[in-house]
């Protein structure tokens, strides 16, 4: 069989090149890997502040929003509170010594996440009987922040398992 050679003069060079990583570099002081408690909490903090601050900014500008403030406040306590016991869970797996057991966290996270938002919708929607849908946008900031933030301190507390095995 005849070897094809790649097509794309731009793939080829992508493939022929080296490691773009300078070795002299100690990556582990530029980016720490672990995360302590206190590291967290600031990092919590600071996504929590960011989410109100848009939420407040969003209620400012559209003043339909203002009628479902405390289901932003709800939201938002909602997603301190699954952040809180995803690191708790996270710290706890990653002195496991079986690598599966973290990645099965990350999966029951994910689920979790999406019911507790899919829970927060609907019991809104069918309790509260919000006049206007208004409420999906602050909700998908506070989700999309939380989201990013969870990714974060997850590969970060991953790193940590990483480095416990070696």
């Amino acid at each position: 069989m005849k070897s094809c050679p790649l097509p794309n003069p731009i793939l080829q060079y992508y493939l022929s090149y080296s490691s773009p990583v300078d070795s002299s570099i100690d990556w582990s002081k530029t980016y720490p890997a672990k995360m302590s408690l206190k590291q967290f909490l600031a990092g919590l903090a600071i996504i929590s502040a960011a989410q109100i601050s848009t939420c407040l900014l969003l209620v400012g500008l559209v003043d339909p929003m203002r009628a479902h403030t405390g289901f932003i406040g709800a939201t938002i306590l909602a997603m301190i509170f699954f952040s809180i016991m995803i690191y708790a869970a996270a710290k706890v797996y990653a002195r496991s010594s079986l690598v599966r057991l973290y990645i099965q966290l990350i999966m029951v996270a994910v689920i979790l996440k999406m019911l507790l938002c899919l829970a927060l919708i609907v019991g809104y929607k069918e309790g509260f009987d919000p006049q206007d849908n208004h409420f999906i946008w602050p909700f998908l900031v506070i989700y999309l922040l939380s989201t990013i933030y969870e990714v974060i301190f997850l590969e970060r507390v991953g790193r940590e398992k990483q480095n416990s095995k070696v």
